[in-house]
């Protein structure tokens, strides 16, 4: 090979790892990672977890349109996640998870068809007799699913009786609505009977004649192998009191705060007034919440509600003050303490929110991020150390990859309502007449220990990475141009003899 061709080819393969090396360094440049610390992501990516404000009715049961009007309030904004919406339950319900909800929590519409055993337990529930009749049919002459995701039932043992509740109050359709097509699409979000536009407003009649009519058509033709039925007048059940309670079943109307979970947060048997509804979103701690949260130099804020014992607060306060300020001055940012009473009247719903036992003498703290997104409370003696531990995921790098659910829920908050009356609290008067730091010992945690735990930062393994390549890149370059030159003092040699 003559001497031109292996200086070309030296000159290419070093030009190659040059440009592989300035590739591989300024990659992250253009392809880097995800490496958003959690509460980043929280703040600007994460959607609202919505809380139904669910008003179930029937005609002559409730008014929806004095519930329309309570919840038209100017604080109620698509920033609050609040969802009022309401359900006539005169007519079927036909989302399956919608049922299912509103049977959890003992709501249903009257009549209501329920199959009974000979020990009086409840085998199935229907909320027509149409229903019934189409879900109960025998495998041979009907689909596993019939309508709108509803399924065909095997009842687990013979029925005895059909029970029949109903309320004397309430007005029911004269004509069970027919069963939709099988292959109608199912939907997974609310879908409230008053979104729905009615050609014509339909028949009805009492309650009480509705349930007759049925246990009349029972009586020719029997439903689940039995013609027996009974009676069951919601307001006033007698001897059908034992099936009341274990369905948890309540007049109408109702009016449920739930959670994402399905939990329910404050109940009514009535329409809540708009100043009750406000109640439930607004205070002075969720108004100081929201208004902090939105600062763009808070990353996220810790909630501290006050236990009954003083000596408790006082240290977990310090503790928790403490761990904030470690970590707003090793990340360059701001994490505020809002301190809330429990015995404020405001707070009822709040502190239902967080878990917050009346009585308790432990304090909670809670971290929130995002829009309002709480993670686990932490509760007991709470010393700085625990709350880094806490916190920690919060400065997680790569935040597009972490579930919110599997953070925390949503609070329900809003902002405005104000200005606010001060609460006289006798535990902060306390608390803040008494030094933080007296009488106890607070784990100070040197710089090392804290970015030990939480606060190296996450793009430090990126360019340790590049720059092993980088070093292994030159290495091989080194190597190799050795090993060129070495073969060129061996070819020299070779010509000169």
């Amino acid at each position: 090979m003559s001497r031109t061709k292996r200086n070309w080819k030296t000159r290419s393969l070093t030009a190659l790892l040059a440009v592989l090396i300035v590739g591989v360094g300024v990659m992250p440049v253009g392809l880097r990672a995800c490496d958003d610390a959690t509460y980043v992501v929280a703040k600007q990516k994460w959607p609202l977890e919505f809380y139904p404000l669910l008003l179930a009715w029937q005609p002559g049961v409730g008014d929806p349109k004095a519930f329309e009007s309570a919840v038209r309030q100017d604080w109620l904004t698509p920033q609050v996640n609040l969802y009022p919406l309401a359900f006539n339950m005169s007519e079927p319900v036909r989302l399956a998870q919608d049922r299912q909800l509103l049977a959890d929590i003992g709501i249903a519409g009257y009549p209501l068809v329920v199959v009974v055993d000979q020990a009086g337990q409840t085998l199935a529930r229907f909320q027509t007799l149409a229903e019934a009749r189409l879900r109960l049919r025998p495998p041979s002459t009907q689909p596993e699913v019939v309508s709108y995701g509803m399924h065909r039932i095997e009842l687990e043992r013979p029925a005895d009786r059909i029970a029949i509740l109903f309320d004397p109050q309430a007005q029911a359709l004269e004509q069970d609505e027919p069963a939709a097509d099988a292959e109608s699409p199912t939907n997974e979000t609310f879908t409230p009977t008053s979104d729905r536009t009615e050609p014509a407003q339909p028949a009805l009649v009492p309650s009480r004649r509705r349930a007759e009519q049925w246990a009349k058509s029972i009586a020719g033709q029997p439903l689940a192998g039995t013609s027996k039925t009974e009676l069951i007048d919601l307001r006033n059940p007698g001897a059908g009191q034992a099936l009341v309670a274990e369905l948890k079943l309540r007049p109408l109307p109702v009016c449920v705060l739930g959670n994402p979970d399905g939990q329910v947060v404050e109940a009514f048997d009535r329409v809540p007034t708009p100043e009750e509804i406000a109640k439930m979103v607004l205070s002075p701690v969720r108004d100081r919440l929201v208004r902090t949260l939105a600062e763009p130099e808070v990353a996220f804020t810790i909630l501290f509600v006050y236990g009954g014992s003083l000596e408790a607060n006082v240290q977990s306060l310090a503790a928790v003050q403490q761990a904030a300020r470690q970590a707003g001055e090793l990340r360059k940012i701001r994490i505020p303490v809002i301190e809330a009473d429990p015995a404020d009247p405001r707070e009822e719903c709040l502190m239902r929110q967080v878990g917050y036992t009346s009585g308790q003498e432990q304090p909670i703290i809670v971290p929130v991020l995002g829009q309002g997104k709480a993670m686990n409370p932490m509760t007991g003696p709470i010393g700085s150390d625990d709350v880094l531990d806490a916190i920690q995921l919060a400065f997680w790098a790569c935040g597009c990859s972490t579930v919110p659910r599997d953070i925390g829920r949503d609070l329900l908050l809003g902002a405005g309502g104000g200005p606010w009356k001060p609460f006289d609290s006798p535990m902060a008067i306390a608390l803040h007449k008494s030094d933080p730091a007296a009488g106890m010992v607070v784990d100070e945690l040197s710089r090392e220990m804290a970015l030990a735990s939480f606060g190296v930062d996450p793009k430090m393994w990126l360019w340790v990475g590049l720059a092993a390549v980088g070093g292994l890149g030159l290495i091989g370059l080194l190597a190799f141009r050795v090993a060129a030159s070495a073969d060129r003092r061996r070819t020299q040699a070779t010509a000169q003899q």
